[in-house]
C-alpha cells in the first residue's frame, strides 16, 4: 500500500519456503525500513510446516503487508517470477529471500533518494553482509565498493571484474517495468537472480549508495552452496547473460563493447567453478564436462582455463593421487 503519494511505491518481495526460523526477522526488517511508500509482498511456496502459516497470519492484518500462499509448490525461481509479475504493484522492487534480512533501515529510502535525483537509473545497489552459522556477520569480501556514484553500463560491467561494482539480490532496488520487459527470472537456475540483474545493467545508469543494506545468511541450506556440475553448467547462462543484450532494443551498450569485454569476464567467472571441481573435489570427469560447456560459449576461454599452470600441474599429479587413494583404501 502506498502511504505517500509523493514517492514512488517500492515493493519488497519476500519469497519463502519452510523458513520458519528466519521468516519473522525478514518481515520485521522490511517493516523497519524508513521509506514511506512501501508494500511488503510475502509469497509462501506451499510450505507444509504449519508454523510458517502461524507466522504469516500474525502479519496478514497489517495494511502494507500482503500474504500469498501458493496452492502447490512452484519452486524457487517460479515463485520469484509469479511474485514479480502478478503480485507486486511498485514502480521499483527489491527481493528479500525469507532467510535473509535488511540490515540498514534507511537502505530503501537512500536508494530512492538517489533515484529521485537521477531519472535515468534502472537500479541502485549497495553492499551485502554475510552471516555465518555462528551468527557472526562478515563482509562478503573486503574489496571497497565505489560509493555514491552513478555508473554508465559499460563502466559498471568493467567494474564487475574487481568487484568495485556488483548487484546482490537483496541489496538491489530495480525498476519493475524494465524488469518485466526483460523477462526477469526466465531460467530455473541457481543464479536466476544474477542472470536477470546482469541483463538489466545494460538498460541504463546504475547507482550505488554507502550502506550495508542486507544480510545474506549462510546456513548451509542455501541454494547457491554445494552445486552439482549440472548446476554449474546451467549457471553459465547467468555468465553469458550480459552478452545476450547485444541485440536487445532496451540496451544502452554499444555492440562493440561486448567483443572487447566478454571473454575476460567469462574467464574470470568460469575458472572459479573449474577450480572448485579439481582442487576441492578432485573430480576430473566433471571438470572436463564443465570445460566442454564453457567451450560452447568460447573455445578460447575454455582452452585458457585448461592451460592454466596450476590446472595443468593438478592434471599431471592426478594419476599419482588416484593410485595413492586406492592404496590407502586397501590398507584401511
Amino acid at each position: 500500500m502506498n502511504n505517500d503519494t509523493r514517492s514512488p511505491l517500492v515493493s519488497v518481495m519476500i519469497p519463502t519456503y519452510n523458513q520458519k526460523q528466519y521468516l519473522e526477522a525478514a518481515i520485521e526488517s522490511a517493516l523497519a525500513q524508513t521509506y514511506p511508500s512501501l508494500e511488503i509482498v510475502v509469497s509462501d511456496d506451499a510450505s507444509p510446516d504449519p508454523r510458517v502459516a502461524e507466522i504469516l497470519n500474525r502479519y496478514a492484518p497489517l495494511p502494507n503487508v500482503t500474504i500469498y500462499r501458493n496452492e502447490t509448490n512452484l519452486g524457487r525461481v517460479a515463485n520469484y517470477r509469479t511474485t514479480l509479475y502478478e503480485r507486486t504493484n511498485g514502480e521499483w522492487v527489491v527481493n528479500l529471500d525469507g532467510d535473509d534480512y535488511f540490515h540498514d533501515p534507511t537502505f530503501i529510502e537512500k536508494a530512492m533518494s538517489l533515484v529521485a535525483g537521477h531519472p535515468g537509473l534502472v537500479m541502485v545497489s549497495c553492499r551485502c553482509l554475510e552471516e555465518a552459522g555462528t551468527g557472526r556477520e562478515l563482509l562478503k569480501n573486503d574489496t571497497p565498493l565505489s560509493w555514491d556514484v552513478i555508473l554508465p553500463p559499460e563502466q559498471a560491467y568493467r567494474a564487475l571484474g574487481d568487484e568495485t561494482y556488483y548487484c546482490c539480490h537483496p541489496t538491489t532496488v530495480y525498476h519493475r517495468k524494465t524488469a518485466l520487459a526483460l523477462d526477469f527470472y526466465r531460467y530455473d537456475i541457481t543464479s536466476a537472480d544474477s542472470e536477470s540483474l546482469l541483463r538489466l545493467m545494460a538498460c541504463g545508469d546504475l547507482g550505488t549508495i554507502p550502506v550495508w543494506g542486507a544480510v545474506w545468511r549462510n546456513h548451509g541450506g542455501n541454494a547457491s552452496l554445494n552445486l552439482t556440475v549440472k548446476q554449474m553448467m546451467d549457471n553459465l547462462k547467468a555468465v553469458e547473460a550480459p552478452r545476450t543484450m547485444r541485440s536487445n532494443p532496451l540496451s544502452k551498450v554499444p555492440v562493440a563493447f561486448w567483443k572487447q569485454w566478454f571473454d575476460g569476464y567469462l574467464y574470470d567467472q568460469a575458472r572459479r567453478p573449474a577450480r572448485e571441481l579439481i582442487k576441492s573435489r578432485h573430480n576430473w570427469r566433471d571438470y572436463f564436462v564443465y570445460l566442454t560447456a564453457v567451450a560452447r560459449i568460447s573455445p578460447r576461454v575454455s582452452l585458457k582455463i585448461l592451460l592454466r599452470p596450476k590446472n595443468l600441474l593438478r592434471l599431471l599429479r592426478a594419476p599419482f593421487i588416484n593410485v595413492y587413494t586406492r592404496m590407502t583404501q586397501k590398507t584401511s
